[in-house]
Order: structure tokens, then C-alpha cells, then sequence
């Protein structure tokens, strides 16, 4: 069986401003996702940059925030 998992995006928190980029496993429901803490640009980057690694779990992975 393969380990599957999904980014999602929530549309109404990036409405709202708020960190709106999720990692979810595949088995659990939406409360139990992990909050990236990034916008999208930014992740798509970094996962070129990390040749599709999941770097979003590197104990010392910290996200530079954008600037405005």
C-alpha cells in the first residue's frame, strides 16, 4: 500500500487573510492537517528546490515568510 497524503488549499482562510496551504495523510479527516505556514509560491519552490522531498518535514525546515 502507498503512503499517500495531499496539499490542499483553504479557500476561505486565504480569503480571509489567514495561512490558507495544508499538508493532509490521506487517512485522516481535514482537522489534522498540518498548517504549512506558506503561501504557494513559496512551497512550489522550495519543492523544485527539494527535488519533491516532503522538506516541509526537516526538523530544521522554517519558512521565510514573503515579503508584502
Amino acid at each position: 500500500m502507498a503512503n499517500t497524503a495531499m496539499i490542499f488549499i483553504d479557500s476561505l482562510a486565504y480569503i480571509e487573510g489567514k495561512n490558507y496551504l495544508f499538508w493532509q495523510d490521506c487517512i485522516n479527516s481535514y482537522e489534522y492537517a498540518i498548517d504549512l505556514n506558506m503561501d504557494f509560491a513559496t512551497w512550489l519552490e522550495l519543492l523544485i528546490i527539494a527535488q519533491g522531498s516532503e522538506y516541509w518535514f526537516w526538523p530544521s525546515f522554517v519558512p521565510d515568510k514573503p515579503n508584502p
